[in-house]
């Protein structure tokens, strides 16, 4: 169990690492949590860490056991996944809110584009449509999407 002894961030990049080398998906999602619930802001190097466990290819033990406070959350492996995602990502979807006003201007005016996407659910096909109106590379028109959805825009 974790005690309250763990106060720096060297600490538990120290016990990330042990962790990560074990190969303890649940323990090393954990303590991640309680970083951020106690306000320890992750580096580079807690992500290093974590990043050993990204893949589907990593053997995942989980003997170590650690409190559960009973609420429903993702697997170990799929929360690594969407942690690793976010981190990854996060310069890239901050370059791409640049264009989130134009995108919502070019969905106002053409009503069709955004109803053929609630009908379709083709992420695609609407992301082809803002490269050629709006400039921008796939990548980027896909993180708008992206944006989009999880704004309740679309």
């Amino acid at each position: 169990m974790l005690t309250t002894s763990v106060k720096h961030l060297d600490e538990y990049n120290d016990l990330l690492d042990r962790l990560t080398t074990m190969n303890e998906m649940a323990a090393v999602v954990y303590i991640y949590d309680y970083m951020l619930a106690n306000n320890i802001e992750p580096n580079t190097l807690t992500y290093k860490y974590i990043d050993r466990l990204h893949s589907k290819t990593v053997l995942e033990r989980n003997t170590i056991i650690y409190p559960d406070d009973g609420k429903r959350r993702l697997q170990p492996r799929r929360r690594i996944h969407k942690i690793m995602k976010g981190y990854n990502y996060s310069d890239k979807y901050t370059s791409a809110k640049q264009y989130l006003d134009a995108a919502k201007k070019l969905l106002e005016t053409n009503p069709a584009y955004l109803s053929n996407y609630k009908i379709t659910n083709d992420k695609i096909k609407l992301a082809k449509i803002m490269v050629s109106h709006l400039n921008i590379n796939m990548a980027t028109a896909k993180l708008l999407v992206t944006s989009l959805k999880r704004g309740k825009f679309i």
